[in-house]
């Protein structure tokens, strides 16, 4: 479990993989589909960087998950991952 996210998330990447077969084009092309795939790949690496980063906010989205019910605060969010609620903000946005 992850807050972050990027613009399109999961949107784009299923766009990007529906994309050639919905029109048709499928797998008549081998070399299409070797370009295709290098563009989905290209894209899923980029939005799965997004779910990498500080061990401490995955140790605090484990955390979150486990108490889904908590109140959660960011200021709280902070003081269990042992960051300033600013530094946390950062962490979290899309890179």
């Amino acid at each position: 479990m992850s807050p972050m996210k990027g613009s399109g998330g999961g949107t784009e990447l299923a766009r990007m993989i529906e994309g050639p077969w919905g029109a048709g084009i499928g797998a008549r092309d081998p070399k299409f589909v070797h370009h295709w795939f290098s563009l989905v790949h290209g894209a899923a690496a980029r939005l799965a960087s997004l779910w990498q980063g500080n061990r401490r906010l995955w140790k605090l989205w484990d955390e979150v998950e486990r108490e889904s019910g908590a109140a959660w605060s960011s200021g709280e969010l902070a003081k269990r991952a042992h960051l300033s609620a600013e530094h946390l903000r950062r962490l979290c946005l899309p890179k």
